[in-house]
């Protein structure tokens, strides 16, 4: 691992996009964890909770999972774990463009695979701010 020891727990209920993502923040010296959807990663956190374990630095959620989707994990996160900071994603912004907005959550439009340094980069940023309780993109994907 780098000099960073961030812990980054990725949620998606695609495979393909959490063995893309993991590979992409441990080639960068993250400590990724992974879950296949967002009621399974509510129970990952509660198990950490209790037992006392570091909860990670930053939840990288897609929006759309069966089950509790990102917004909902977001939200119930706020509640049980307000340090946790987020990056929320999806293919599909239009749907959530009204939520996002009423939520204050800002977003990016699209990431492609050609712009995967942007990723890191941004991830990079936004661990190293201080105060730092929220942070959202939103319609991350990898279409090239």
């Amino acid at each position: 691992m780098d000099e960073n020891n961030h812990r980054i727990l990725v949620v998606d209920d695609s495979q393909m996009i959490l063995d893309l993502t993991r590979a992409i923040l441990e080639r960068e010296g993250y400590h990724v964890e992974t879950s296949g959807g967002g009621d399974i990663a509510l129970h990952k956190l509660e198990l950490m909770s209790m037992m006392e374990e570091k909860l990670p630095d930053l939840v990288i959620s897609d929006i759309e999972m069966p089950g509790i989707n990102g917004i909902e994990l977001v939200r119930r996160c706020r509640k049980l774990y307000p340090q946790l900071c987020f990056i929320i994603r999806s293919g599909n912004i239009t749907d959530y463009r009204k939520v996002l907005d009423t939520e204050e959550i800002p977003y990016l439009e699209k990431i492609s695979s050609s712009q995967i340094k942007d990723l890191t980069d941004k991830v990079k940023r936004e661990l190293s701010k201080t105060g730092l309780k929220w942070f959202y993109i939103t319609c991350l994907s990898w279409t090239d």
